[in-house]
């Protein structure tokens, strides 16, 4: 489908291939070029703060979503996404350069993939996660009535301090939705 833009833009501007190609895949993937060299890892805590609150039926779902439950002459949903997941996860992590947006393709197919759990589980999954959502709740309004007592640079304390009320914002919303969240299970 892109080809014949492709064949246009090398027409106009003869570098295209090398930069678009070469440099901008091959060598971004293969090399420190850019200077965005992360660990192998570095996309481990990337999937687990991408998949907040969600974080427990993500981690059943990639635990469990490569089994087959079919026939073999059958298509089977779950195992095509667990693959989808997987592929695009090793393929980035093993590149040399590493940016967070990367592994962006694997969350449509990762939520697919939570969401055809088994019923009990879903609700199983929701119950914990509300449970998960006051405690983190609980905890940011915690942190943002004890702000000023961890603010003793008086140069940084004026910059900080600005954040106790979305401190205290995300931890009200945190609250309402995890008791929101338990309300439905119930």
């Amino acid at each position: 489908i892109a080809l014949p833009w492709c064949v246009l833009m090398q027409r106009h501007v003869p570098q295209f291939f090398d930069f678009f190609f070469v440099r901008e895949h091959f060598q971004r993937f293969l090399t420190t070029i850019e200077d965005r060299y992360e660990p192998p890892w570095f996309f481990i805590p990337v999937l687990a703060a991408g998949s907040l609150p969600w974080l427990l039926p993500a981690g059943r779902a990639l635990a469990s979503g490569w089994r087959v439950a079919r026939t073999p002459s059958e298509f089977d949903a779950r195992a095509f996404l667990w693959v989808w997941c997987v592929i695009v996860f090793v393929f980035f992590s093993m590149s040399d350069s590493k940016l967070i947006p990367y592994i962006l393709p694997l969350f449509p197919a990762l939520a697919l993939l939570m969401a055809s759990a088994q019923a009990e589980e879903l609700r199983r999954d929701l119950k914990r996660t509300g449970l998960g959502l006051v405690m983190t709740g609980a905890l940011l309004a915690v942190v943002a009535g004890l702000l000023p007592r961890f603010l003793h640079d008086p140069v940084r304390a004026a910059f900080f301090i600005q954040l106790r009320l979305p401190l205290l914002l995300m931890g009200l919303i945190c609250i309402g939705g995890g008791f929101l969240a338990r309300g439905k299970v119930e």
